[in-house]
């Protein structure tokens, strides 16, 4: 594997062991123990070697370190504990950088992994602890992104759109049901960081201008029919 700026890459079988360490210690130690390992992952990722060797594995065998990390975020999110808090974070950051490399974003979009992303990002979105909400609102941004480039992609090269995102499209409406019911108790509860970086998401990348009619239908609430009239008026 060929080296980042000075630091050599990591070597296939240094991580295929640590892949394999990995599924023991999430399969023996708590999850509030698992923040360390995640947070290896997270940095590690950033090599595009190491996300190379990811996209190598077939997907949903269980069988590369955000199938075996990623679920476990879903039940660290039901618990109350620091430790767990801390542990969910870490997973947010890691899909963050997971979604900076094209072909492992593709992976995490158009396979099985999706729903486990989809499940991550609501409970972040609806969750308790501001600092949970803001890393979810983060992830959903970076989401959005790649979501949005491979859109403007398609038109360029002269792809249909729609027959691309057919698939996905259950998938976002979920999403942006959750970001829906997000927004309304951001407001209520004036957390103004969450908030604008919710606005920012839902009115840059995911959604196409036609899409804001769904986001009305999904919602009877006042605030943010005058966030999308807002947006029409290019006010922020």
């Amino acid at each position: 594997m060929n080296a980042v700026g000075n630091v050599p890459s990591a070597k296939v079988a240094t991580l295929d062991a640590w892949l394999q360490a990995t599924t023991v210690m999430v399969a023996t130690l708590p999850l509030e123990s698992l923040f360390p390992v995640a947070d290896l992952w997270r940095l590690a990722i950033l090599d595009p070697s190491v996300s190379s060797w990811v996209v190598s594995h077939p997907p949903s065998n269980s069988n590369d370190p955000l199938e075996v990390l990623v679920p476990n975020a879903v039940l660290a999110l039901e618990s109350s504990s620091k430790g767990a808090r801390n542990f969910s974070l870490i997973i947010m950051r890691f899909l963050c950088n997971s979604l900076s490399h094209t072909p492992l974003a593709n992976r995490l979009l158009r396979t099985e992994m999706r729903d486990q992303l989809k499940a991550v990002l609501i409970a972040g979105l609806l969750h308790p602890d501001a600092t949970v909400r803001t890393a979810s609102a983060s992830l959903a941004f970076n989401t959005s992104a790649v979501l949005q480039k491979a859109r403007v992609d398609a038109v360029k090269s002269g792809r249909d759109v729609q027959s691309e995102e057919a698939d996905l499209a259950d998938w976002q409406i979920e999403i942006i049901t959750a970001i829906v019911e997000a927004l309304n108790r951001e407001i209520e509860n004036e957390e103004v960081g969450v908030l604008e970086f919710l606005k920012i998401f839902v009115f840059s990348n995911l959604m196409t201008f036609d899409q804001f009619t769904v986001l009305l239908l999904l919602s009877h609430s006042s605030c943010v029919c005058r966030l999308i009239m807002r947006r029409r008026s290019n006010l922020f």
